[in-house]
């Protein structure tokens, strides 16, 4: 048994170079490369609990008791209304009838239902944003692995900033969008073949590290940002359309797997 756990307990943090207190300042200790990434980890722990945590309660809160056989749990936030059924179905609509000019926005997804309810089979979901819907906010779905399909309206023309970063979805319909911004499928999974063929705009690291094989752009595109695929290693193919005048910095760096690179005059 130790008998003085306080010196016993910092003899350890110093002994396995976690943190070093050299310097005579009372909670001032430094940290360590391995002490650093320790706390980093732990802290990223802490907080998926706390937004799991929240996403429940809201959840819960809108939990639907009716004897309805599809329905496990629905609500409205940020503009719409969604509803989330037992076969993992999640559908998202316009609150109101013929409104196109609402958006989803973060913690609208409600899918942290996800390994909390005794109806779930799979514990991965689809998710079905209905026409009406024109864009998805900012960080939306972030770090929502469960989610294996996504399906969107062709009303749908803007995914913002990190919506789907870190969603492992193989199954992304991005036919009819027309702006995708930074970071929005930042390490995805996102399709064998991604159609681009309506994008006008692709913003910076929009795609970074993602899984694709083939890339359809739209002869819109003028641009490519600063690492929009950068490190999509999986590449097999890429035809860039006439019109495009400008890669960007590290805007294609990494694609270690294309063997056909087809790049138009216009290019500078």
């Amino acid at each position: 048994m130790v008998e003085n756990f306080d010196e016993w307990f910092h003899d350890i943090l110093e002994q396995a170079d976690i943190t070093d207190s050299r310097y005579p300042i009372k909670g001032m200790a430094v940290w360590r490369p391995y002490g650093f990434q320790i706390r980093k980890h732990s802290m990223n722990i802490i907080k998926k609990l706390l937004v799991f945590t929240l996403f429940l309660t809201c959840i819960y809160m809108n939990i639907n008791h009716v004897n309805a056989k599809t329905i496990i749990a629905n609500g409205n936030a940020g503009g719409v209304k969604w509803t989330l059924y037992d076969d993992n179905v999640m559908e998202i609509e316009p609150l109101i009838d013929g409104t196109a000019t609402k958006k989803i926005g973060y913690m609208d997804s409600a899918l942290f239902l996800a390994s909390y309810t005794n109806s779930i089979k799979d514990n991965t979901y689809e998710l079905v944003v209905k026409d009406g819907v024109l864009n998805i906010a900012k960080a939306s779905f972030k770090d929502s692995w469960f989610l294996n399909k996504v399906t969107l309206a062709s009303s749908v023309k803007t995914i913002e900033s990190n919506a789907f970063e870190n969603v492992p979805c193989y199954n992304f319909n991005l036919k009819y969008v027309e702006v995708i911004e930074s970071g929005a499928f930042k390490c995805c999974g996102v399709a064998e073949h991604v159609n681009l063929s309506n994008a006008k705009f692709i913003g910076n690291g929009a795609f970074d590290r993602s899984s694709m094989k083939t890339i359809q752009f739209s002869s819109k595109i003028e641009k490519i940002d600063k690492y929009a695929f950068s490190g999509c290693s999986s590449v097999e193919s890429i035809v860039l359309p006439e019109g495009l005048t400008t890669i960007e910095f590290y805007g294609m760096r990494g694609l270690s797997g294309v063997k056909t690179l087809s790049l138009p005059a216009s290019v500078n």
